[in-house]
């Protein structure tokens, strides 16, 4: 598969040697904000054996996350598809530490984001490539504001909460379930590298 180029990242598709990465960036997830994809349970082995059968079995699209930066360009995170069917899908995404901190400050400042990019590429890349495909969900732990400040800013509409859906550390939190409808997906044209940009439908 080609490299899906943004204005900010590259996304390119997963490869073998991605996987202990990936793992270990599931691993790290201590507030249980990747639901199903929390790895932090597992050891690197086990999870590593995880990622790999979601992979090989197609329950699961991934792609890796790089800055473009020329010869610079740095890993940012991944982003992935699942529940994959002719009409729909789930996408999650999870950024590494180091362009995780900081990034509220950046979104209330209105700077565009390496986080916003990537989710703006995939779906782009999702509703450009699969001429059926008419729904994207993305459902977000409801304390994990960050997350949801990004789908609200790219256009997702919150349909409900799932509420008590989740048990964490011994505690219930609910999850909030958005989506993104190709009639109303907009391909965002940027007027400069920051937050000045301005929308255009497709």
């Amino acid at each position: 598969m080609k490299p899906v180029i943004g204005k900010k990242v590259v996304l390119f598709e997963i490869e073998p040697v991605d996987i202990p990465s990936f793992a270990e960036a599931h691993r790290d997830d201590k507030h249980g904000y990747m639901q199903a994809m929390n790895l932090s349970k597992m050891t690197q082995a086990q999870a590593e054996s995880y990622v790999a059968l979601m992979l090989t079995t197609l329950q699961m699209t991934a792609f890796v996350v790089m800055t473009k930066e020329g010869k610079a360009s740095r890993r940012v995170g991944y982003v992935y598809v699942t529940d994959i069917t002719e009409h729909g899908c789930s996408i999650s995404g999870i950024m590494l530490k180091e362009f995780a901190k900081g990034l509220g400050r950046e979104i209330r400042r209105g700077k565009y984001t390496y986080s916003e990019d990537s989710l703006f590429t995939l779906v782009d890349w999702l509703y450009t490539n699969f001429k059926k495909l008419d729904r994207i969900q993305a459902d977000v732990v409801a304390t994990n504001k960050l997350s949801l400040a990004l789908l609200l800013r790219a256009g997702f509409t919150l349909e409900g909460t799932l509420r008590n859906y989740l048990h964490l550390d011994d505690k219930t939190v609910d999850v909030c379930v958005h989506s993104l409808l190709r009639s109303e997906w907009k391909r965002h044209e940027f007027v400069t590298e920051e937050a000045n940009y301005r929308t255009a439908a497709v």
